[in-house]
């Protein structure tokens, strides 16, 4: 998916600036839902569904790497982000208990500003830690995971490959996803006590009831108000 990172990261900065300002005209965010999970459990699937019904936009991880990777192509845009997620990054700085530099690398410290960011238009987040960097916000934190059987049947279908194959995907990308939450964020995507919600799709195959589900369950959380498509 191609992506305008100087269009992506304005539209956050202007979103935070009139939230600083306190402008009647504008109406307020939109929830936001950070969804992990298992290669083939149907975690777009649902995704879509509840950007849908919740009137949001999905930010999946080439939308967010694009953005990290290009965040230099205005460097005083980047600073309007910096400061304007600076009071949310103190909280999650200081949120951290494993003693590690928080901003070692170029690439961590402009996705965790983005991730706070968003908080401020809403949105369905798509992997990338946003469970981590977003843990102590106003969102719902969803974990989507399936058998790797199961999911590798899911893959197989769906890109017209051999069952083996389709397992070898599963496991790689499993493993790719989990490996980058440890090394950025030191966290451990098995560790469920993480999420609002962990749901097993091995015999769940109706995304719409499991998106409605999800609403519910966001409800009983706090993270909607009123009615929803």
């Amino acid at each position: 998916m191609s992506v305008n990172p100087h269009l992506f990261i304005q539209s956050v900065v202007e979103a935070q600036l009139h939230t600083d300002h306190g402008d009647p005209q504008r109406k307020g965010p939109g929830p936001v839902v950070c969804i992990s999970r298992d290669h083939g459990a149907g975690g777009i699937e649902i995704a879509e569904r509840l950007a849908k019904r919740l009137d949001i936009e999905i930010y999946d991880k080439e939308i967010l790497n694009a953005v990290a990777r290009e965040a230099n192509v205005d460097e005083a845009l980047m600073e309007q982000l910096d400061d304007r997620v600076r009071r949310l990054k103190d909280g999650w700085i200081r949120s951290l208990l494993t003693g590690q530099d928080v901003f070692p690398e170029h690439y961590r410290h402009h996705l965790v500003n983005v991730l706070l960011g968003l908080t401020q238009t809403g949105g369905v987040i798509m992997g990338r830690g946003a469970h981590v960097v977003l843990a102590n916000r106003n969102v719902f934190r969803l974990r989507v995971i399936g058998s790797q059987l199961r999911c590798a049947e899911r893959v197989a279908e769906k890109y017209g490959m051999g069952i083996e194959e389709a397992e070898k995907r599963v496991e790689t990308i499993n493993h790719d996803r989990a490996k980058f939450v440890w090394d950025i964020f030191k966290r451990r995507l098995g560790e469920c006590y993480h999420f609002d919600l962990v749901i097993n799709t091995d015999h769940l195959n109706d995304w719409d009831a499991v998106a409605e589900l999800v609403i519910q369950a966001m409800r009983v959380h706090g993270n909607l108000r009123g009615e929803v498509q």
